[in-house]
């Protein structure tokens, strides 16, 4: 059948164009009513959440940064100097641990000013631990290792930024500048270690003493 208008001569479409072009505009009306656009409530809710979702990517880095107990050196600053694993040292001191719960030398004089690197040798058949702080830190982080167990201490003390643990026979190194003087000491705080007088003395000639404590670990050492 043809169709006559304006002098042109245009052909019917075929009963099966019609039918499918009735299909796809009703497909298509169909995927509209299910599918209809984001109201401005829903887009507010969703794009919540995705902030929630940002907060708690936040909180799992600030957790990644965050250290038993609160006993955190992290960025902390020490009353009498601070590690300095990139500078030249001015001068070696080699100690070692023993399974007699003494260090040898048990005590070393070094100057204010000055980079030292320290060289800790486990010459025991047990493990040790050696860091250095004030007496006062030192005793306070005795007290707060108390009651960790063996495993999560090693763990703790070998991931502080001023000291290490040492299998039998290890040896590891620390290089540190001494800026101030005061009462400071290298101690193990092992079981038991410590108050069997595993520590030694650290004598800083020259310049100013440092307050016993100066950096902040949190709450006491609450492991």
């Amino acid at each position: 059948m043809t169709l006559k208008t304006f002098g042109s001569t245009i052909k019917k479409p075929a009963p099966y164009i019609a039918a499918a072009l009735i299909v796809f505009a009703t497909g298509f009306a169909v995927s509209a009513i299910a599918h209809p656009p984001k109201g401005e409530a829903e887009q507010t809710e969703q794009a919540g959440h995705h902030e929630g979702m940002s907060g708690m990517k936040m909180d799992h880095k600030g957790m990644a940064g965050m250290k038993m107990g609160g006993h955190d050196h992290g960025g902390a600053a020490f009353s009498f100097g601070h590690p300095s694993p990139d500078a030249t040292p001015d001068r070696v001191i080699t100690i070692n641990a023993m399974d007699s719960m003494r260090y040898d030398p048990s005590e070393i004089t070094v100057k204010a000013g000055s980079v030292v690197k320290f060289v800790v040798t486990n010459k025991g058949e047990i493990a040790h631990a050696w860091a250095i702080d004030t007496v006062a830190e030192q005793k306070e982080h005795e007290e707060g290792m108390a009651n960790v167990e063996m495993d999560n201490m090693m763990s703790h003390m070998d991931n502080e930024p001023n000291g290490f643990v040492l299998k039998p026979g290890e040896t590891k190194s620390l290089i540190w500048t001494f800026t101030k003087g005061g009462d400071i000491q290298y101690a193990c705080h092992l079981p038991g270690h410590y108050d069997a007088g595993m520590h030694g003395a650290v004598n800083v000639s020259g310049g100013p003493a440092a307050p016993e404590k100066a950096h902040a670990h949190g709450e006491a050492h609450e492991h």
